[in-house]
């Protein structure tokens, strides 16, 4: 416990005790890691693993990427103490060796060592864990570390080349080789990750088997094989129909709305919806089936009328917009007026004998009629003998009256 200093009076003298504060002891260990000719330095990046069994701690690190050989390590957290008995082993690949020596207070303990014998041939890992989930229409990432089991425990793989590849994938699932550095800025190692790439889509909802293999220079291998699901997004429906935009006056209008789902489409059911269909803006008297999208109306006003349909899935909701136009049918006789060839007389037939583009009901000739109704016009004689068979019906119904009298 850190104490403020004591200041006692003694006689006519001052006396001042300071706490003292223990300062660590540092214990450095370095050394190079020399080739099997012991004269030229290992690789860069050459693992190196440092025991001190009677403190019962050991580290790792690795010789450095600019100072290729060289190793330096800190022993002074973990208890040790001077004179402890160290053991330094180095590997790489496929070579190992290992050198002895006695800890050294205040100053580093040089350890040399060379790789002087065929070591085990570190087989590759990959001691990542991948993310098991991912929302349909999201970006899916996943970077692949390797490493190798060394004393039990999982250390980054030695600087060399790694290739990855997917040995099972759903489709166009990828994978690249993407190199990082790991270490300080000044004295580092890289090392090839696997980064894999997918933006899975609303086919993709469901379970995935991924299979991940990587392998370095000299053959050694390691794979990875994990389920990925997939979860479903709520997409929302879409109106694929043409709207029917024009009717006659008086006649029922008919349109059938059909819309999809795609969430409806995948292979997994648990996610599959149901369409409701309804009427925004319309007019008065237009229904519209809730189940099966079909509207039916009967206008009887001519003009032109706004209508939105709407489509639901529950959450989400797609809307379609247009105009329907009612043409007049002054007649009645379920042909629009511009369409008509007699749009003021009732003729369903639309019978045209002299080919002139105007109805027979409404050829020259005729008097005005009204819906429903056409009277033609006789000719002079016609109208002559009209005439003459009124006046007789007249002189018979005045006789008739005499005789009566």
């Amino acid at each position: 416990m850190s104490r403020p200093p004591n200041i006692r009076a003694v006689g006519c003298t001052l006396i001042i005790v300071a706490a003292v504060h223990a300062q660590p002891v540092i214990y450095l260990v370095r050394g190079s890691v020399f080739e099997p000719d012991g004269i030229t330095q290992a690789p860069r990046c050459t693992l190196v693993h440092i025991t001190d069994a009677q403190a019962g701690c050991f580290g790792y690190t690795h010789t450095g990427r600019n100072q290729s050989g060289q190793y330096d390590y800190n022993l002074s957290n973990c208890g040790a103490q001077s004179g402890d008995y160290i053991l330094v082993e180095a590997f790489d690949l496929t070579r190992a060796g290992s050198n002895s020596g006695f800890l050294v207070p205040m100053a580093a303990t040089y350890v040399d060592v060379t790789l002087s014998y065929v070591g085990t041939h570190f087989v590759p890992t990959i001691q990542s864990l991948p993310t098991l989930t991912v929302g349909e229409d999201e970006a899916y990432t996943y970077k692949i570390t390797p490493g190798v089991l060394l004393y039990y425990l999982s250390w980054v793989y030695p600087d060399t080349d790694l290739t990855y590849q997917l040995t099972e994938a759903p489709a166009p699932m990828t994978i690249e080789e993407v190199s990082e550095q790991w270490g300080l800025w000044f004295d580092y190692c890289y090392q090839t990750n696997g980064l894999i790439r997918w933006s899975p889509t609303n086919d993709d909802v469901g379970l995935h088997t991924v299979s991940v293999y990587v392998e370095d220079s000299l053959g050694a291998s390691a794979t990875q094989t994990f389920e990925l699901e997939v979860t479903p997004v709520n997409d929302a429906p879409e109106i694929t129909s043409q709207p029917v935009v024009a009717v006659v006056q008086y006649q029922w209008y008919h349109y059938d709305v059909a819309a999809v789902d795609i969430d409806n489409q995948n292979a997994v059911p648990y996610d599959d919806d149901t369409l409701t269909f309804s009427l925004g803006t319309h007019p008065n008297g237009m229904e519209i089936n809730p189940q099966t999208g079909e509207i039916t109306w009967r206008p009887t006003l001519a003009g032109d009328y706004d209508v939105v349909v709407e489509v639901s899935d529950g959450e989400a909701i797609a809307s379609q917009e247009f105009t329907v136009s009612v043409e007049a049918d002054t007649d009645g006789d379920s042909v629009g007026d511009s369409y008509d060839n007699c749009p003021s007389c009732f003729n369903p037939d639309q019978e045209d004998t002299d080919g002139d583009g105007i109805g027979d009901r409404c050829d020259s000739g005729s008097v005005p009629c009204a819906p429903g109704v056409c009277i033609p016009t006789l000719s002079a004689w016609g109208m002559v003998a009209m005439a003459a068979l009124m006046l007789a019906a007249g002189a018979v119904v005045v006789s008739r009256r005499r005789a009566a009298g």
